[in-house]
């Protein structure tokens, strides 16, 4: 697994060169949780929880 740095704000992320593209609701069975999807400096999507910035799939069950 790759590690993801931490961010403790939009804008730290922002100046890494991600950039938001919106936000939805886990579709995960038991999930429903709010996420704000961000795309990479190369282009990837990264989903993340909107409170801490970290990567959603370290907290989905």
């Amino acid at each position: 697994m790759v590690a993801f740095k931490v961010y403790n704000s939009r804008e730290e992320l922002e100046a890494d060169g991600y950039r938001h593209s919106g936000s939805s609701r886990c579709k995960g069975s038991t999930c429903g949780a709010m996420i704000d999807w961000y795309v990479t400096p190369k282009g990837k999507k990264l989903p993340l929880d909107p409170e801490t910035l970290t990567p959603h799939w370290q907290a989905c069950p």
